[in-house]
Formats: C-alpha cells, structure tokens, sequence
C-alpha cells in the first residue's frame, strides 16, 4: 500500500503542480490580457490627447487667421486707396466750373461726408485760390460752390483770355 499511497501522493503532488501552472498561466494570460488593455487605454487616450491638441491648434490658428482677416479689414476701411485732392490754382488754362466738378468727384471718391465738402474744399485749392477761400465767409456747400462759380474774373487774370469771346460777342 506504500506504494499505492506514494503513487497516491505523487499523484497529488503532480495535480497540485499541475493545477499552480495553470493558475500562473492563468494569471500570465490575465496579466498579459490586462496590460493589453492599458496599452489600449493609453494608446486611446494619446489619440484623444493628440486630437484635442490638433483641435485647440486649429481653434487658435482660425482665431489668429479671423484676427488677421479682421485687422486686414479695419486697415482697408480706415487706409482706403488715397486718392490726392485735384488743385486749383487759377492759371492759365484751368476752369472753375471744371475744378469744382473735380472736387466734388473727389470728395464722393474719398467718401467724405457731404457734411465735411466745404471744409475739405480747401485741400483743393493753392495760391491766391487759398488766400480767397480763407478770406471769404462760407456757410455751407451751395453757398462755397456759388461764391467759387462767380469768382471776379479780376481774381484769376489768367483766365479772362477764356472768357474774353463770351463777353465780346455779348456786345456785338
């Protein structure tokens, strides 16, 4: 029976070594089963990591390009295409009616409230023209384009050879 119980024993010792390897192949399969998991987790949460930084990346480039979009705007608006002022010195060969045809193309060009027109009116003119605008009292638009249109032909003698026909053939 020594040998039955020896065998017996044997027997259960080679179970018990049987069933220690299966459970550290179990727990080897669990841990392995558990550290693909917390790659995985890791790999996902670097994924949702990388995307959030792309997204926030992208959220602050289309701020920036909004921003610039808008500072390039606001510089248009407020350094729109300069356009210089025509000049009206009151030589030979320039027109008063023709100028201020010019000045008012001007002023719409520039878009300068109508408001402003007899203000800036003065930009437009050198000279003696000056001198007169700042020697004449002027209430509004009409009133500059009246007193400008009926200038004494005295004050631009430089023109009178223009208007020369027109009153001679009012005498004849």
């Amino acid at each position: 029976m020594r040998d039955r119980s020896e065998e017996d024993r044997e027997k259960q010792e080679q179970e018990e070594r049987e069933r220690q390897l299966e459970e550290q192949r179990k727990e080897t399969l669990e841990r392995q089963a558990r550290e693909q998991e917390r790659r995985a987790l890791e790999k996902e949460n670097l994924q949702l990591d990388n995307l959030a930084l792309l997204r926030e990346q992208n959220q602050t480039r289309q701020r920036a390009m909004e921003s610039l979009v808008e500072n390039m705007r606001d510089t248009l608006i407020k350094e729109k295409r300069k356009i210089p002022p025509p000049l009206f010195r009151g030589k030979i060969g320039e027109d008063p009616h023709t100028h201020m045809l010019r000045a008012k193309d001007w002023l719409e060009c520039e878009e300068i409230p109508a408001a402003e027109w007899t203000y800036q009116f003065r930009l437009t003119l050198d000279g003696r023209a000056r001198d007169w605008f700042h020697d004449t009292t002027i209430y509004d638009w009409k009133d500059c384009k009246e007193k400008f249109l009926k200038l004494p032909l005295f004050f631009f003698p430089n023109f009178l050879p223009y208007c020369l026909p027109i009153f001679v053939g009012s005498t004849q």
